[in-house]
């Protein structure tokens, strides 16, 4: 098992797959709106930690156990999994790009990888080239915020986003961002640019999407048991 679909990583289990591809899975086959995708699961990396003897937990040196590891050659048989899975996924997507993300199989993936064979699943999905991005914390208010463009600089706190406090009755409250920069593909990479000084100026979600994007996450809150952090794109019109 080298290769799994996204929509069926959910009934493999988090050992295998790590938290997030399972639970991406999960509102896949609810119907959500999640970018169709496939995971590498834990065990190829298992499988290669083991190879080289770093299977067992270790108060060592993990910057060495990783060179070793970026360092062997991967199994003919994952790699060819790997491009037959990026093949069909990107047939008919209208666009040849990407998104690689980590999975991991506990809280702390980077420390599991370190030591243990616990290992960090991959997931691989459809690159969403977004109008608006943000996250949404879907507690008691939930909390929405967003940005312009690609979520790489909001997610790694190089920006201020729009935030709204929300709750089933309708917005609560909102505070402005400073939106001065924002991140979107260009030619195969993402560029880092200036927003034009009215987008600076203007709300990045309409009060109507705020409070859409509010009764969806309270949906994934029922469908995953609990509260939960969200990433959410706006592309094409539709969250």
């Amino acid at each position: 098992m080298t290769v799994l679909d996204l929509a069926a990583a959910g009934a493999v289990g988090v050992p295998e797959v790590g938290g997030k591809a399972a639970s991406l899975a999960r509102l896949l086959r609810a119907g959500f709106a999640v970018p169709h995708g496939f995971v590498i699961p834990a065990g190829v990396y298992r499988q290669a930690a083991v190879a080289l003897g770093l299977d067992r937990p270790s108060a060592g040196r993990p910057e060495e156990a990783r060179r070793r590891l970026l360092a062997i050659d991967l199994p003919a048989a994952v790699i060819e999994g790997v491009g037959r899975a990026v093949d069909d996924l990107l047939e008919g997507a209208g666009s040849e790009y990407v998104a690689v993300r980590s999975s991991a199989v506990g809280e702390d993936g980077a420390g599991a990888s370190a030591g243990a064979a616990g290992g960090m699943a991959v997931l691989v999905q459809r690159f969403v080239d977004a109008e608006v991005s943000g996250v949404m914390f879907t507690g008691d208010p939930t909390v929405i915020e967003g940005s312009w463009g690609v979520g790489e600089l909001l997610v790694s706190g190089r920006v201020a986003p729009d935030s709204w406090r929300t709750d089933d009755s309708g917005i609560l409250a909102r505070r402005a961002g400073r939106k001065i920069t924002r991140s979107d593909r260009r030619d195969g990479r993402l560029v880092t640019g200036p927003v034009a000084a009215a987008e600076q100026a203007a709300w990045c979600l309409a009060d109507s999407r705020v409070q859409s994007l509010h009764v969806v996450g309270r949906k994934v809150s029922s469908v995953l048991g609990g509260a939960r952090d969200i990433e959410w794109v706006l592309a094409d019109g539709t969250t």
